[in-house]
């Protein structure tokens, strides 16, 4: 029997999110299961009201979900608070009743969210305030604000699997842990796509794990759509500049699937490629000099088919440097400006701000709001993080992603 679950939102303003929740619940592993609600849907009924319609779903359902952006909404007449809120208030009615009626609130923030509601009534308005802070604090469901239709998707998605599915191996939880870190950053990163600039270059610790902004930027914001090649340039050894570029336009091949003897690119083609420095590669003077001679000719075709036209294609310059490193820093912001100069393409290379480590307060609320099945107490959450006299020394995201796997492993998935 399917689950029903309702939409409950603002709706002009949320037009976007509303299609992109309604045509992820078509796909077939979720059409199966779950049956979607909304206004969308409403036929006038003689003789109800619009929040008697609004109501009576409500109460029918067994999932609501509440999208909070920056609009209070419409007032229901003679109530003095808006239909959001009173679909809300009815589910919130309903749960205390009934434990298994469950509720998910996902929420944006204005500075995240300016470019789509920046003509909207804003988190000023004291109702609109006190309704956010109440259903944050109740239900919220996710530790970070959505920012794009598609980034909602997966929270709601991430959210649907840890309460409603028993993990059943490590990978199950692949996606969130890419979702605690780099929130900020891949913010950047969607917004700059949407505006369609499609160039980007940071630098970052290597045990900062770059490689995984990268795999989350891919698989989460570009949501694998993109035919992707990592290369990492200590992969091509050849010394001279025709032997350099043709193991470089190999490696395109290989991991694109499609021969690349030349740079010509199709316009409907979706790329993604990204190119990794680190503190060795960037010694080699002769290397970088062959790196900035093929990006000269392949970044013009790839990122531009017309001066007026940007492509759909992505590319990502990084550095991973040891904390030493600083003359390897500086020669990479000035290997960039030069490749940004000498390319003369308007929006390229756009900056993305350096890769900070996250922090155990993150990785906590991740596992409080992730790992339903299993109640988190306050003695499992330190050990796993490994909480002493100093528990902010020496803490990094390569050492917390191998103690929660081997927490899960232990605890989780040998039953």
């Amino acid at each position: 029997m399917h689950k029903k679950v309702y939409i409950s939102s603002t709706y002009k303003d949320l037009v976007p999110y509303r299609d992109a929740i309604r045509d992820m619940f078509q796909h077939k592993g979720l059409q199966e299961e779950y049956l979607v609600i909304g206004m969308e849907g409403y036929v006038s009924e003689n003789g109800k009201k619009p929040i008697e319609v609004c109501l009576e779903d409500v109460r029918e359902v067994d999932i609501y979900i509440l999208i909070l952006a920056q609009r209070y909404g419409s007032i229901v007449e003679g109530e003095g608070i808006s239909y959001t809120e009173m679909e809300y208030r009815e589910a919130r009615r309903i749960q205390a009743a009934n434990p298994n009626y469950t509720i998910f609130v996902f929420w944006s923030e204005a500075d995240n969210e300016e470019d789509d509601f920046g003509n909207a009534q804003g988190p000023e308005n004291l109702a609109l305030e006190q309704f956010y802070e109440s259903a944050k604090s109740e239900n919220a469901s996710f530790i970070h604000p959505f920012t794009t239709p598609d980034n909602l998707c997966k929270q709601i998605l991430l959210t649907f699997n840890y309460n409603f599915k028993k993990p059943s191996s490590l990978n199950d939880y692949r996606e969130a842990l890419l979702l605690v870190d780099r929130v900020h950053q891949s913010y950047k990163f969607s917004r700059q796509i949407r505006q369609r600039v499609n160039s980007f270059y940071f630098s970052s610790l290597y045990q900062n794990f770059p490689n995984d902004f990268i795999e989350r930027i891919y698989s989460l914001e570009m949501g694998g759509s993109y035919n992707k090649c990592n290369l990492e340039l200590g992969q091509i050894n050849q010394i001279t500049p025709a032997k350099f570029k043709v193991a470089f336009y190999d490696h395109l091949s290989s991991q694109w699937g499609k021969e690349r003897a030349t740079q010509t690119f199709n316009y409907s083609e979706k790329l993604f490629l990204s190119i990794e420095l680190n503190s060795v590669q960037i010694q080699s003077d002769v290397k970088l000099e062959h790196l900035h001679a093929v990006l000269l000719d392949l970044l013009p075709d790839f990122l531009m088919q017309d001066p007026n036209t940007s492509s759909n294609n992505v590319f990502v310059l990084f550095y991973s440097y040891v904390p030493t490193d600083e003359a390897g820093i500086k020669k990479f912001d000035a290997f960039t400006k030069k490749l940004s100069k000498d390319l003369n393409i308007p929006g390229c290379l756009i900056p993305i701000s350096e890769l900070n480590d996250i922090t155990k307060t993150d990785v906590r609320n991740w596992l409080e709001n992730f790992i339903r099945s299993h109640k988190f107490d306050q003695h499992d959450l330190d050990e796993l993080l490994d909480v002493g006299d100093n528990p902010f020394a020496n803490f990094k995201m390569s050492k917390v992603n191998k103690s929660i796997k081997d927490w899960l492993k232990e605890n989780m998935l040998t039953n």
